[in-house]
């Protein structure tokens, strides 16, 4: 695994809020959340940050992966209460847990969350145990010097779909060609216009086209897996990074936000 040279995020905490897979009957959580937990980390500690929380409100040592080393970045898991993660809506809402918690430690200068170092620590990472994070070396001192100059900087999260190239068994595959991404020169950029425009494949599409979709369970994606119809997914490049995880995604976000590629 290459690694970012000198990576101005070594003073940055990672906080994941964690929640593990459950598999129904067939089992196989365990696995599976420990497997995507432990390339989520790799990630974190390729781009170079010096300190990783896993927060959650359940006993973590089974999904641990105790046989991994995480070079200089230090991984905690840290677990709170789960009156904490209550909000207004959400019963167990983690990201705004781990926010609550990590505002606590630093105002008490908690050693458990921010080491021996407390005022170590210049910025904040806020992501979840199964979003792996591709960053571009060449870019990655530019986005450090955006966020102390005090901008909060949200990634573009790509959305993985299930293809034949990569699932076997899947009822009815999307028959898409997928482009291959040899390096990370290409650049995905948002379309711009309306909501209509840059979000084709928007969560809202089948209550307003019943005749075409005729679904509105699940993903805003899946549908077409359960009933062959892929209509809100022809608008989308599907790709396949030469770098990082290497499994087909799509040239959009998680809620249909289309972006252009261009290599």
């Amino acid at each position: 695994m290459t690694m970012v040279e000198s990576s101005p995020l070594r003073d940055t905490i990672g906080l994941l809020a964690f929640q593990p897979y459950s598999c129904g009957k067939g089992g196989g959580g365990v696995e599976l959340t420990k497997t995507v937990l432990t390339a989520t980390l790799k990630s974190l500690q390729r781009a170079g940050l010096g300190r990783v929380n896993v927060v959650s409100t359940v006993d973590t040592w089974e999904y641990e992966p105790h046989d991994v080393s995480f070079g200089n970045t230090h991984v905690v898991f840290i677990k709170v209460d789960p009156e904490t993660t209550k909000s207004e809506f959400i019963r167990n809402n983690l990201p705004y847990g781990a926010i609550a918690n990590f505002q606590e430690a630093v105002r008490n200068k908690d050693a458990k969350w921010l080491g021996q170092n407390p005022s170590r620590w210049r910025s904040v990472l806020l992501t979840e145990p199964d979003m792996i994070m591709h960053v571009k070396e060449s870019s990655i001192h530019d986005l450090a010097k955006s966020v102390e100059a005090g901008f909060t900087i949200s990634p573009h999260r790509l959305q993985p779909v299930p293809h034949p190239s990569d699932a076997r068994g899947v009822e009815h595959p999307i028959s898409k060609s997928v482009v291959w991404v040899p390096n990370d020169n290409a650049k995905c950029v948002d379309v711009d216009g309306d909501w209509k425009t840059n979000h084709p494949g928007r969560v809202d599409m089948c209550r307003e086209n019943p005749e075409i979709e005729g679904c509105c369970n699940g993903f805003w994606w899946q549908c077409g897996y359960a009933n062959g119809n892929h209509t809100r997914l022809r608008p989308y490049t599907v790709m396949r990074l030469g770098y990082g995880s290497g499994v087909t995604v799509l040239a959009g976000d998680e809620h249909g936000r289309i972006c252009s590629l261009q290599q």
